[in-house]
């Protein structure tokens, strides 16, 4: 069939850093048609044992939860409409997990992402020397630079949520490949993790510099010798890059923010979220309705003037605490035990070379919901969407039956 489902999802997955790189409507395109699909698959074969996994089932009472509650919020449609389409993401994640993959290998379609990815990078690099990047996007936002993104500062975002899923490629290669081209990977690696740095998104720099450290720790945890080396190199690399001055102003700030915390930006918004659930205990204020309560609730009594309120906390659980509430927080939580019961019970550390593959993925899941980064809205398409791509490789990875072809 010409245009078979399995045609149709690898190569959507194939393209997603070009949909992020588009923007929300790419992505949102993308969780629609794969949710479609999924549907449609599941009614043709009649297979719905997927609803019956109980992180799946919590993941459905959060969702119904959140509907309900929309119609107590004060923008009931904004509410509704955003509770009632984030059932797209599991659907996304689950096609992943049983449809993927099946026309395209797994190597093809990273190969093709680290062609996208390390373009990016470069871009970032040309904006950072000549001021412009190719696209003609001039840097407005020094010592921050967005490359393609223009005025959205999510290029580090972008990278570092991307990148760690490629590093498993780059090392395949290295193991297997001859000096030369082990010296172009690891030039190639260390250049992608210092435009992360370039775009100054300080937890974007966290979140890649924690999973290097962790898949490091992984895949040489039986080899000390090699794990300190390269823990070390990284460490001493790290710091002589961000003597670099744009680098080294930005990331200044960052120690000023962390020494400073509650008179910072992020320390501001993250008690106006508190004070917000204070008001709102039990059922929170629903669905994107944190900056309307926010602007109506929430007092200033900081003595610095910082914005009071945004979008979003900036925080993944001061913004579910703040929405849905203590009920919503409980019922989140326990779909996420329930996810990660899951996926570690699938989980096996093989002698191959798949194990580098599989952990990567969970790691950046783990990552994302680490209490103390500052994040994006987890409901948006174009950082909501990360956590569920993460979560159908993870799945996809861990299945008894996918095999890695060198």
């Amino acid at each position: 069939d010409r245009f078979s489902k399995f045609k149709i999802i690898d190569y959507f997955i194939l393209v997603i850093p070009i949909f992020y790189v588009l923007g929300s409507p790419f992505i949102n395109l993308c969780t629609i048609v794969f949710s479609l699909i999924f549907l449609v698959d599941s009614f043709n074969k009649k297979n719905w044992s997927w609803i019956k996994e109980k992180w799946v089932i919590f993941f459905l009472i959060f969702w119904i939860y959140n509907i309900i509650n929309s119609f107590f919020a004060i923008e009931t449609l904004k509410s509704l409409k955003s509770s009632f389409f984030y059932i797209r993401f599991l659907l996304f994640a689950l096609c992943i997990y049983y449809l993927g993959f099946k026309y395209l290998s797994l190597k093809k379609v990273l190969f093709f992402w680290s062609i996208i990815i390390s373009f990016i990078s470069l871009d970032i690099y040309v904006q950072y020397f000549f001021g412009y990047d190719f696209f003609g996007y001039k840097a407005i936002h020094i010592p921050r630079y967005s490359g393609p993104f223009g005025s959205e500062l999510v290029a580090g975002a972008y990278l570092s949520r991307l990148i760690p899923l490629i590093i498993p490629l780059f090392l395949l290669y290295f193991f297997n490949f001859k000096f030369i081209y082990k010296i172009f990977i690891c030039g190639l690696t260390l250049s992608l993790f210092f435009s992360v740095m370039l775009t100054g998104e300080r937890a974007s720099f966290l979140f890649i510099l924690a999973f290097l450290f962790l898949y490091i720790f992984f895949v040489f945890r039986k080899n000390i010798s090699i794990l300190i080396k390269l823990s070390i190199i990284i460490t001493l690399i790290t710091g002589i890059l961000a003597n670099v001055p744009e680098v080294k102003k930005r990331y200044s700030d960052f120690y000023n923010i962390i020494q400073n915390f509650t008179e910072s930006s992020y320390g501001k918004l993250y008690s106006s979220a508190f004070q917000l659930w204070k008001l709102n205990k039990i059922s929170g204020v629903g669905f994107k309705n944190f900056r309307v309560n926010c602007d109506i609730e929430v007092s200033d009594i900081s003595n610095n003037n910082h914005p009071l309120c945004s979008t979003h906390p900036h925080n993944f659980y001061l913004e579910i605490l703040s929405e849905t509430g203590i009920i919503g927080l409980i019922i989140y939580s326990i779909f996420l035990f329930h996810l990660f019961t899951k996926i570690f019970r699938k989980f096996k550390i093989n002698k191959n070379y798949l194990s580098y593959f599989q952990i990567s993925p969970i790691l950046c899941m783990i990552l994302l919901i680490w209490p103390i980064l500052s994040a994006g809205s987890f409901y948006t398409s174009w950082n909501g969407s990360f956590y569920w791509l993460y979560l159908g490789l993870a799945l996809k990875f861990n299945e008894k039956s996918f095999v890695l072809k060198i």
